[in-house]
């Protein structure tokens, strides 16, 4: 019955793989004075090797779903519905698979503090490393005007990376 409620939700924002398959879609229900209440959809495991950071600690709780969680220094976690965790700036993790279907769950973050860190050797160099700047510029320039046009709002630096990265890749 949840995941029927949590289905009917449009979510605003994605994130996704380097080849720019969605992974994640979130929408911010709550925000104010830095913090964030938002809804996160996982639909799909991050690339091999393709561990990240977060800018700020959290609360997570697994409404419906559920994902295995693969930590950068090689153990794993289950994360199923009812489990609720901290998320510290410093844990560097990757989704490795979905257990029952896409994953809900609801975030309650802290105001941001620090960068979110790509790491791990499944990451090529920095995004858009061998780019001229004006190569770099033309990639988010059209990166804004494809979310603007699909009225996804402005896309998050996460988004900026991988296009970048998938354009480096290209040339």
């Amino acid at each position: 019955m949840i995941r029927r409620l949590l289905d009917r939700i449009t979510l605003t924002e994605w994130i996704g793989t380097l080849d720019g398959r969605a992974t994640l879609w979130k929408r911010d229900l709550l925000a104010w004075a830095g913090w964030r209440v938002t809804l996160h959809r996982i639909v799909g495991a991050d690339d091999p090797g393709c561990f990240h950071t977060h800018p700020a600690t959290a609360l997570r709780i697994i409404l419906a779903g559920g994902y295995l969680e693969q930590l950068e220094s090689g153990r794993g976690r289950a994360w199923l519905p009812g489990r609720f965790g901290v998320v510290r700036p410093a844990l560097s993790h990757r989704i490795a698979a979905l257990i029952d279907g896409d994953s809900y769950s609801l975030w309650i973050r802290g105001p941001k503090r620090a960068p979110i860190e790509l790491r791990g050797g499944g990451w090529p160099t920095p995004a858009g490393a061998s780019l001229s700047e004006t190569e770099r510029a033309d990639v988010v320039e059209r990166l804004r005007e494809e979310c603007d046009l699909l009225c996804l709002g402005q896309p998050s630096q996460w988004r900026i990376d991988a296009a970048l990265r998938i354009a480096e890749a290209r040339s």
